[in-house]
């Protein structure tokens, strides 16, 4: 179980009166929040069995994009190699093509 301790600023939104599971409090943080170990994990005896805790610290990143906005950004990005990738196979294939041994290669060829 992660033993979240955050501050008023990296508090996340509290959605208890949402939940399916009424006896626990559930928070959410924004994306790509970061968590940082903040001390060592130890066992807890519990009446359902021994639970391990960890103590973490959540820093949320205010100034994140949203999660549509990170895939947006990422379909760019892989859009555009994947056009350099298209130019470049493109240009590599020309050069071939114009190449000397060009005819040859394709006669050899079944």
């Amino acid at each position: 179980v992660l033993v979240m301790r955050s501050s008023a600023i990296d508090r996340g939104a509290c959605i208890e009166s949402f939940s399916q599971y009424p006896q626990e409090i559930e928070y959410l943080f924004p994306p790509i929040s970061f968590l940082q170990l903040a001390g060592e994990q130890h066992l807890e005896c519990t009446p359902d069995g021994p639970v391990r805790l960890v103590p973490v610290r959540i820093n949320a990143n205010l100034k994140t994009l949203t999660v549509e906005e990170i895939c947006a950004q990422k379909q760019t990005t892989h859009l555009a190699a994947f056009d350099f990738l298209v130019d470049e196979l493109t240009r590599d294939l020309a050069d071939l093509a114009e190449s000397a041994d060009a005819e040859a290669r394709a006669a050899a060829d079944p």
